[in-house]
């Protein structure tokens, strides 16, 4: 049987989780037997404790049940929140994996896009910062106008389906400037983590019609690291898609298996502009050359910083198949 905990914000302060200056409770459900695939691993002990499925946590029909938060208490104490909340679940051990991650839906107060790209990165910090294989997804969602700032909402509690940001939500006096009508980006997205994940949101919220993403193909693997540990590459885009139309629902989708760096932007005249890491960043000169020889426009690009911890650790899908692999020797 599970039981309520309430995290008032005395416990905050006398934690040292961080400072916050209004009231607030979280209400949390403690972890129940650890059922985890790998030693040591509170798999899915996220969908047993919080009843969180994807569909249900993407505003789907059935129950609504995610961590809530609002940008308006401000990043430390949503980060705070969230670390308590990872804790309550599984201690000092991961939460989820990649395919049944913690459903984190973001209030955007003021529907800014700095404002929801910063704490959205932020979230992922805290994550990563609980450990480095817990995996979370954050869903921004588009003010309701209510004052609730997070819960994690009991069973059968009729909660609303948050509102997503949409196109029409995405303008200027918001600051969405630049956004272009189609936009793509590239990667091998095994195991989709928090990097992956601020890519794709990023990408997302610069875009008004069409995302292209390319997956890379057996072709573009050879020389990775424990290789044979890399997702099949349906796997890849079922991640990669799944995780786009939880955060927006009215875009144009194109996701498809690349083989060259370009991934065919360097031909295509729809697209406007790359999001980038700083990993394939030094790619985009190359490519506008190459556009540039069949007469079309450069691409502009949007480039998005590491997500790191503060101890600096930076997040990754070889350190994540590193340590399934350790996981198996360990298990012999």
């Amino acid at each position: 049987m599970g039981f309520t905990v309430f995290f008032s914000l005395s416990s905050f302060l006398l934690c040292g989780l961080g400072a916050c200056c209004f009231s607030l409770i979280v209400i949390v459900v403690p972890p129940a037997e650890r059922r985890g695939r790998r030693k040591g691993v509170c798999q899915r002990q996220v969908a047993k404790e919080t009843g969180i499925s994807k569909r249900e946590a993407h505003g789907g029909s059935g129950v609504m049940r995610a961590l809530r938060l609002s940008t308006k208490v401000g990043v430390e104490s949503n980060k705070a929140a969230l670390r308590a909340y990872l804790m309550s679940l599984c201690g000092m051990e991961p939460v989820g994996d990649s395919k049944n991650p913690l459903f984190v839906q973001l209030q955007i107060h003021d529907g800014h896009r700095d404002t929801l790209l910063r704490h959205t990165k932020e979230l992922y910090v805290a994550s990563l910062e609980h450990h480095p294989e817990t995996f979370v997804n954050v869903i921004p969602t588009f003010p309701s106008g209510e004052e609730e700032l997070f819960s994690a909402c009991g069973e059968n509690d009729g909660t609303a389906p948050p509102t997503l940001f949409s196109a029409g939500s995405m303008t200027a006096d918001r600051g969405f400037v630049p956004v272009y009508t189609s936009v793509a980006l590239g990667g091998t997205f095994d195991r989709l983590h928090a990097g992956h994940k601020l890519l794709l949101t990023t990408a997302l919220f610069y875009t008004t019609r069409s995302l292209r993403v390319g997956v890379t193909l057996e072709a573009m693997l050879a020389g990775k690291k424990y290789g044979s540990y890399i997702e099949p590459f349906e796997a890849r885009c079922d991640s990669v898609t799944e995780f786009l139309y939880s955060v927006r629902r009215d875009i144009e989708l194109n996701v498809v298996g690349i083989t060259e760096p370009s991934g065919g932007t360097n031909r295509d005249a729809e697209v406007e502009a790359l999001v980038v890491s700083p990993e394939t960043v030094g790619a985009v000169a190359s490519i506008n050359a190459e556009r540039a020889s069949y007469g079309l426009k450069p691409l502009e690009y949007i480039q998005i910083p590491h997500v790191r911890t503060g101890r600096d650790d930076l997040i990754n899908s070889t350190r994540l198949r590193r340590r399934l692999l350790e996981q198996d020797d360990e298990a012999k």
